[in-house]
């Protein structure tokens, strides 16, 4: 049952502030934990921690991941796929 602010959004079809993921081990913990990171990522749990270590995700993994993240009603920052990051490369390279 609605309450509160989500009632009042509801009725004013607004809908909530979606809150952004920051960080890997934030994506991680919303997507159910290492283990099941691992599993649908198809790594090994060593590989996660891994990722949670180097404090990104590689950029494969971006589509399948934020669009899961989406329905869950949550939005990620492009960096932590280092997407931002790898578009600026990109073109820096274009342009050597």
């Amino acid at each position: 049952m609605l309450t509160g602010t989500a009632l009042l959004n509801y009725v004013l079809g607004m809908a909530e502030p979606r809150q952004v993921l920051s960080n890997v081990r934030q994506v991680v913990d919303v997507l159910g934990g290492t283990k099941a990171v691992a599993e649908k990522a198809d790594v090994t749990m060593s590989a996660v921690s891994n990722w949670i270590g180097e404090g990104w995700i590689p950029p494969a993994w971006y589509a399948a991941m934020s669009a899961e993240l989406q329905a869950l009603g949550f939005d990620v920052d492009p960096q932590v796929f280092r997407q931002q990051q790898l578009r600026t490369e990109n073109r820096a390279a274009a342009d050597a």
